[in-house]
This record gives C-alpha cells, structure tokens and sequence, in this order.
C-alpha cells in the first residue's frame, strides 16, 4: 500500500508542476501590464519558439527559453515592443547581459534576443535562427572574439568576427544579414 501511495505521488507531482508555472508565467505577463490577449499572444510565441528548437527546450519565464543543452537562451519580445526585455526579472530589461554575446533576427537589436554565453560553436538552425541574423551586440569581457559562420557544406572560415565590447545595428550595410548560420562566442 504504502509502495502504491508513493507511485501515486510521483504521478501527481509533475502534474501539479506543469499547472504551476503557466499560472506563474500569466501573473508575469499580468505584471508586466499585458492584458489576456496579449498574454495568449506572446505564449503563442514563445510555443513557436519552442516547436523551432531542434535541440529541444523549456520555458522559464512568460518570454523566456532556455535551450535544454544550456548553450541558448530566447527572449520573446512583449506584444507591441520591438525590443525584447526578460519578464523574469525585476528592471525588465532590454539590453544584452554583460558576458553574452546577443543575436537579433532583427536589425537595431529587434524581434527575438538569442543569449549566448558558452564558448562552444553554436549551429543557429538547432535555436530556430538559420538565416535570421540581422543584429548583434558582443556584450562579453574585453577582447572576446566571437566568430561568425555560413554554411556552405561546413563551418568553413568566419565571415567575421567581432571583438567585444561591439556590436553591429544592421549587418545588411556588409550583405551578411540573414547569411549567417552557426556562432562561436568566445
């Protein structure tokens, strides 16, 4: 009986922690001053966002993923900002984190913000971003270089590389916008 109790538990248990985190994910898009159709429309997002990750992946906060290998994080722009800024925490922000380097598909640093942190080559198609660079900002400590890939069959050589502290509003002026395939932070 006691062994039957148990396994009951263990049953229970992930179900009763897959209803607690969209309800704290609402009262993050609640306080955040979005009303429910708002609130339907950024999770619609994030759910994309999710279903694009070919690594796989998991919502921690109402606009943000984190790729289960740890190596990506995406924040989902609020609806009717450009600018992505973490719900999670207290600022609100919408700048990249000092020691990331951050990936925009769209130009000025709009549309979704893709973290990276590790130094491990990053194949943008696993994160859903193939193709969908038009921004960055290096935000890691002075003097990393990151290093920028196209995929022609392999990684091949960088099509550029970025030294931090820099960034790049519109990679278009240099025909590298939406070219970029893979990213080696560090």
């Amino acid at each position: 009986m006691a062994a039957l109790a148990v396994a009951a538990a263990v049953v229970v248990a992930p179900a009763q922690v897959a209803t607690a985190a969209p309800a704290a994910f609402a009262e993050q898009a609640r306080a955040a001053g979005l009303d429910q159709r708002e609130a339907r429309q950024l999770q619609s997002q994030v759910d994309q966002v999710l279903a694009e990750m070919k690594v796989g992946g998991r919502q921690i906060s109402a606009n943000e993923v984190l790729s289960n290998d740890g190596l990506v994080k995406v924040v989902v722009p609020v609806p009717g900002e450009e600018r992505a800024r973490a719900l999670s925490g207290s600022a609100g922000r919408a700048v990249c984190t000092y020691e990331y380097l951050c990936l925009f598909d769209g130009p000025n640093y709009t549309g979704l913000m893709r973290e990276l942190y590790a130094c491990s080559m990053v194949n943008l198609g696993n994160y859903g971003q193939h193709d969908r660079l038009e921004s960055y900002y290096n935000n890691q400590t002075i003097g990393t270089v990151a290093n920028f890939y196209n995929w022609t069959g392999s990684w091949g050589r960088p099509k550029f590389g970025s030294t931090a502290p820099h960034s790049d509003p519109n990679l278009w002026r240099w025909g590298w916008q939406n070219m970029i395939d893979g990213v080696d932070p560090c």
